[in-house]
């Protein structure tokens, strides 16, 4: 299998699908795309990271974090948002590739820490976050707020 592994830092069409590739895989109900220029400034956000991977030049998967300062200490932490491989993809490595594309950027960024939050019921993301390394598991709970 050939994959190709990169930042994604300029192709808002490759943004868009990988958007697309996020609704698919998280089964997200209809949604309104932000246009070119807001992409366009996300894909520029020092502060945001977009990796993707790539089948024989096709979006296999991808994944979007963010870099977070640090009151603590002087090293960032980062934090990643979602990650997702085509359905007929997934459990080939893709994600593992992933993973470490994003420690190599954290790495290179002087990051202390990759963290991600999972849902307790979604066994396939936990086993793979073990899987790829992860630990110091926590059972936390997630609220949100809605602005109005």
């Amino acid at each position: 299998m050939d994959i190709e592994i990169k930042r994604l830092k300029e192709d808002t069409d490759t943004l868009k699908q990988l958007i697309r590739l996020y609704a698919e895989v998280f089964e997200t109900p209809v949604f309104t795309m932000p246009d070119d220029t807001y992409l366009n400034g996300l894909l520029h956000n020092p502060m945001q990271l977009f990796i993707i991977a790539l089948k024989d030049k096709t979006l296999a998967g991808g994944l979007t974090a963010y870099v977070l300062p640090s009151v603590y200490r002087p090293s960032p932490d980062i934090y990643l948002y979602d990650i997702a491989v085509k359905k007929n993809l997934q459990r080939s490595g893709i994600g593992t590739l992933l993973m470490h594309r994003l420690f190599e950027e954290g790495k290179r960024m002087g990051a202390s820490e990759v963290f991600v939050q999972a849902d307790s019921a979604d066994r396939h993301a936990l086993n793979f976050y073990k899987q790829s390394g992860g630990h110091a598991e926590t059972d936390v709970m997630h609220f949100s707020y809605i602005i109005k």
